[in-house]
């Protein structure tokens, strides 16, 4: 973003949302994502007498849950839109479409 700004490019607001939101992102995908299955993959590799038995089931389990959790919240945040917007009608939501900036600029 620095570096579009010093050669006068151009500076959006998917540039921002790069710049500020990339690392965390990251992250929370290692966090979340990557370091539970490396734990996994290392926990069945290892001797059968070191390997933790349940290692597997617990990372399908973990993921299972995720996926609930992200789908749940998804469904709470779309009926909480639905109901804030329920009291416009079509021609209101139109009407803030058409004054909107276009193409993502500010």
């Amino acid at each position: 973003m620095v570096a579009a700004v010093i050669a006068g490019g151009p500076v959006g607001f998917g540039t921002i949302i790069v710049a500020f939101f990339t690392c965390p992102l990251i992250s929370w995908w290692n966090d979340h994502v990557s370091n539970p299955m490396v734990k996994t993959i290392d926990d069945a590799t290892k001797p059968k007498e070191e390997r933790n038995q349940n290692s597997a089931v617990m990372l399908l389990s973990h993921i299972g849950k995720r996926t609930y959790h992200t789908i749940y919240n998804a469904l709470q945040t779309t009926e909480t839109m639905r109901n804030n917007m329920s009291e416009y009608s079509t021609s209101d939501l139109r009407s803030q479409l058409d004054c909107s900036p276009q193409h993502g600029q500010l």
